[in-house]
């Protein structure tokens, strides 16, 4: 369990296109931290974190006395992660893991709704192939559930989409290692093949170990 005060903390405005900082007065954030690690099984270790957290302004700037009491823009109440690692054998491991969090308002006087919440889903593979090399395959937002993050310009929302379903390749070799993509060529709505430096829409079909 944790607590926080602070006297004319100073926030980023984020309408603001110099990137300058507003006083927003005075804030209490606090909140709850869980973690829990555990290995059920031989091989198999799993681990979960939650959070419960509040950011609360006390005492408003005096130009903006209708976020008295309000919460800070941006701050989702609750945030949550968890996953597996399964050993299947001596050289494969197989990984899941998910994340989310709540929504959050998009200004400090709450008034223009609450948006940003997510929860996503991915997967993973690490196969040794020898002493020195290693390949990892990873699908992140596995389920391609949509999810953005919101702003407010002062007269509408402002919505930045976050990638979809994307697949991706990392391959190691002793100390190097480098990104590679599993897919060399086509293109189907929902599929992405990332390369560091280049992503492009994949066919399943095409992709290859």
């Amino acid at each position: 369990m944790w607590r926080q005060t602070a006297t004319d903390e100073v926030y980023r405005d984020l309408n603001n296109p110099s990137g300058d900082s507003t006083n927003i007065g005075s804030t209490r954030r606090q909140g709850l931290d869980l973690h829990l690690r555990a290995q059920p099984l031989l091989g198999l270790d799993t681990w979960a974190t939650w959070t419960k957290q509040e950011a609360v302004i006390v005492e408003p700037n005096p130009a903006a006395p209708a976020t008295r009491g309000k919460d800070v823009d941006h701050v989702p109440r609750w945030l949550a992660s968890l996953g597996a690692d399964w050993q299947a054998r001596e050289s494969l491991r197989l990984s899941a893991w998910a994340s989310g969090q709540g929504d959050y308002f998009l200004e400090r006087t709450n008034a223009t709704g609450r948006y940003g919440g997510f929860a996503v889903l991915n997967l993973g593979a690490s196969w040794q192939a020898s002493e020195a090399v290693q390949f990892d395959v990873q699908l992140k937002n596995a389920t391609d559930r949509y999810r953005e993050y919101v702003w407010w310009d002062g007269t509408q929302t402002l919505h930045s989409p976050a990638e979809g379903r994307a697949l991706y390749r990392p391959c190691a070799c002793g100390s190097e290692a480098w990104p590679r993509p599993i897919c060399r060529h086509g293109a189907a709505p929902g599929w992405r093949c990332t390369a560091g430096w280049a992503s492009y829409s994949v066919r399943p079909s095409c992709c290859s170990a």
